[in-house]
């Protein structure tokens, strides 16, 4: 059994698919020690895992206001990397995990995981950057400079820390790095063919589709009012909101034949929408699995959980991208026939309807999504994450097993081997 630290990027799109991931690692004899913030301990402890709170907290409110600018993030992530680093690396050398794993975003996984010489693994719940994706989005080169004029202090911030962990710690981060963090091993949370230049990427990526496994369900949904109906369901996701986009969707699909399923998210007053058409069904959170199993159309802001887990279920999609990343998932689905995209300063109530409409008509779209979900199955998901993982660990954890025999003998080992 090997001690594992798993360093987390404490939000939902990162944390939901390494949860059966880390329940599988566990079922296989890992003692895990999963670090994250206090809303995720129920969920990290439900896997049989130890939480263990960061010595830092990334503030909410700081994330929606900077999400739509990919400049802004790589700023805030760089500063709170060293505040994470200085505030637990002590901690994380105590425990003295046999190897470490850390969320694609962690620069504070990988610096921690260097300075205590340990093998590490990286885990990713986006695409992989690569130049495929900057082609497919070409605009992306074009409006870049925009964001990073827009988002010009956090860009210096991030040349500040990138000088700061070059000197203090040996490690180079460019720009993209702050968001990959590559590693010896990387786990994907994505399959090949849905990959944009899949081809490309060696074997140092492991792609094992969608982690899933059963969450715990909501008693106090209406699950009967799904049955038999023709289903949209329509979430931004848990840092973004929308009031306005809120209340154009209950003029596109009030009074109409359907059942809308809204997830509004915590930072929306329902009571505040106003006037609720009798065909919605509004929460601050609903049962996300459970109702894209009886969807029809699910229109998302195009976090890349959230559209591998409709595309798990067939789904297709109608994409509102809030960022860069979201056109660029976008756009892959366009061109894989799973889904569709409307800028957000382009939506109305008729397009809205009529994209709906379009893609729930034609079977086209459900069969691109299904190619994808059935790449995301082939991949082996979470069990074939933890069979990738034990394989690059095995060196490890034979060292773990030898060390503890040779102290049952009585010799003591003065230097354990640098991984």
């Amino acid at each position: 059994m090997a001690k594992v630290v798993y360093l987390s990027m404490p939000e939902h799109g990162h944390t939901n698919p390494t949860l059966p991931l880390v329940k599988e690692l566990k079922s296989r004899g890992e003692k895990i020690i999963y670090y994250s913030d206090e809303p995720f301990r129920r969920a990290v402890e439900a896997t049989g895992a130890e939480f263990r709170q960061y010595q830092f907290s990334f503030a909410k409110k700081d994330l929606r206001q900077i999400a739509k600018n990919p400049v802004k993030v790589i700023g805030l992530v760089a500063e709170a990397s060293e505040e994470l680093v200085l505030r637990n690396i002590d901690e994380v050398r105590r425990d003295d995990p046999d190897y470490i794993i850390h969320d694609s975003v962690a620069i504070w996984g990988r610096i921690i995981a260097g300075q205590l010489k340990k093998k590490a693994v990286n885990t990713m719940s986006t695409f992989v950057l690569n130049n495929e994706i900057l082609f497919m989005s070409p605009d992306f080169v074009f409006t870049f400079p925009l964001l990073v004029l827009k988002g010009f202090s956090y860009y210096l911030q991030y040349l500040k820390y990138a000088r700061l962990f070059s000197r203090k710690y040996g490690i180079r981060m460019e720009l993209q790095d702050t968001l990959m963090n590559f590693e010896g091993l990387n786990v994907i949370f994505n399959s090949r063919y849905f990959q944009p230049g899949s081809k490309k990427l060696g074997d140092a990526f492991k792609f094992v589709g969608t982690s899933i496994s059963e969450r715990e369900k909501d008693p106090g949904f209406p699950y009967q009012e799904l049955e038999g109906k023709k289903v949209i369901y329509i979430s931004l996701g848990s840092v973004l909101d929308d009031p306005d986009f809120y209340c154009k969707c209950f003029q596109a699909f009030g009074g109409k034949d359907l059942l809308v399923v809204l997830s509004a998210g915590d930072m929306v007053n329902i009571s505040d929408l106003g006037a609720i058409p009798d065909n919605f069904i509004v929460r601050n959170f609903v049962p996300q699995l459970e109702i894209l199993q009886k969807a029809g159309l699910f229109i998302s802001h195009g976090g890349m959980n959230s559209v591998n887990e409709s595309l798990f279920y067939g789904v297709p999609l109608l994409i509102i991208p809030q960022q860069i990343e979201n056109l660029m998932i976008a756009k892959r689905l366009v061109q894989l026939k799973a889904g569709v995209y409307i800028m957000p300063k382009k939506v109305s109530p008729r397009n809205l309807l009529e994209a709906s409409l379009r893609i729930m008509s034609d079977e086209n779209y459900r069969n691109g999504a299904k190619k994808i979900g059935d790449s995301f199955r082939e991949a082996g998901g979470f069990k074939k994450a933890a069979d990738e993982i034990l394989a690059y660990t095995k060196e490890v954890q034979s060292q773990r097993v030898t060390d503890s025999e040779s102290q049952s003998r009585g010799v003591i080992y003065h230097a354990r081997k640098t991984v």
